[in-house]
């Protein structure tokens, strides 16, 4: 209903945050699973023309899971998605301000494979939006250095998510 609403009232695009879906399903984000966050985006491609930008978390597992993930969210019709340097299985400790955050170079490679696996070609390809998770452990810095590298390797958009207590 609030992507209706959204998209009535001038939204020219809709973000599917983890968070949302998990809060629909009455359990914390890192216990959800890719099939789970299709399914809550494809009742949004079904209801709204607007694009949709969903919160795919780490990929799922390893560059060969992006890959497929990747691909799964073109056949739902996802128009972009966020990918996050954190560890996968996400943890669920974050709220205690604790990161579990993949290197750089494992990053890249998720990247990479998320590039790699797009089928659609020019305006059409899915986005593909890099976020941080590092400012906490890596401070301001840091983060930004990751980002860069994570634009190098291919990210459309990036997200800085800052983590300061």
């Amino acid at each position: 209903m609030t992507a209706r609403i959204a998209e009535q009232i001038g939204y020219q695009a809709l973000f599917f945050g983890g968070w949302a879906q998990a809060a629909q399903l009455c359990t914390p984000e890192p216990f959800l699973s890719m099939t789970e966050v299709l399914e809550g985006v494809r009742l949004l491609t079904r209801s709204v023309s607007l694009p949709i930008i969903a919160d795919i978390g780490g990929g799922y597992g390893e560059p060969a899971h992006v890959f497929r993930t990747i691909r799964e969210c073109e056949f739902a019709g996802i128009a972009g998605v966020q990918l996050e340097d954190q560890a996968f299985p996400k943890r669920a400790h974050y709220h205690k301000w604790v990161e579990g955050v993949i290197s750089e170079s494992e990053m890249v490679d998720k990247i990479t494979a998320a590039r790699e696996a797009r089928t659609a070609q020019d305006d059409n390809k899915i986005v593909i939006v890099g976020r941080t998770d590092a400012s906490l452990a890596e401070g301001f810095g840091g983060a930004v250095r990751r980002l860069n590298r994570y634009k190098e390797a291919g990210c459309d958009m990036l997200l800085f998510f800052p983590n300061n207590l």
